[in-house]
């Protein structure tokens, strides 16, 4: 019992936080599109303000799902290294076009139900006469159990969970901003 004690306490102080504190609700700008953003280059990130870089992953709600660090949510991908492995392009593409390109890790599913609705989420579990999806990607614990009997189809989304959108509080300044904060955070 003391070492279930110890080590649950040792799994809580190393969690990482997804509560992220100052959040700001920004005005909208503008729905931005690749073709304004896809002339940004590394040389593009040298010399921001690597606080409001932080500032605008927080205010364009990053950190609700992609951990960076020891900070933010597990349910999209780790972005901690992601400019060590993507041009500041392509990690635009993906901010501004999340559904281009969806990885299996991360892609949901949906299930098409014999009374013709559809459920889309996360399948979590198989529970032999049930499937257990998950369909609010920040409640966890919300899980709904679809009889095996009333599925007509599991199927795969070609949808992202990121909803597009997210940094059209920005201004092309803080995108950079945001885009050097992730650069300096994955090394470089």
């Amino acid at each position: 019992e003391v070492e279930r004690v110890r080590y649950s306490q040792i799994v809580e102080d190393t969690r990482p936080s997804s509560k992220v504190q100052g959040v700001v609700r920004r005005e909208f700008i503008k729905l931005w599109t690749m073709e304004e953003l896809s002339g940004v280059s590394p040389k593009d990130l040298e010399n921001r303000d690597l606080e409001n870089g932080r500032k605008a992953f927080v205010d364009a709600s990053c950190f609700a799902c992609h951990r960076v660090g020891n900070e933010g949510g597990g349910m999209g991908p780790d972005l901690t290294a992601v400019m060590r492995r993507f041009s500041p392009v392509e990690v635009l593409e993906s901010i501004v076009d999340p559904s281009k390109v969806v990885s299996d890790q991360f892609g949901l599913t949906r299930i098409r139900t014999t009374d013709g609705s559809q459920i889309v989420g996360k399948i979590v579990n198989y529970y032999g006469d049930s499937v257990g999806i998950q369909t609010d990607a920040l409640d966890s614990a919300n899980i709904l159990r679809i009889p095996s009997a009333e599925i007509e189809a599991i199927e795969e989304s070609f949808v992202s969970p990121m909803p597009p959108g997210l940094i059209s509080s920005l201004t092309r300044d803080d995108i950079l901003d945001l885009l050097a904060y992730l650069n300096s955070v994955s090394g470089g």
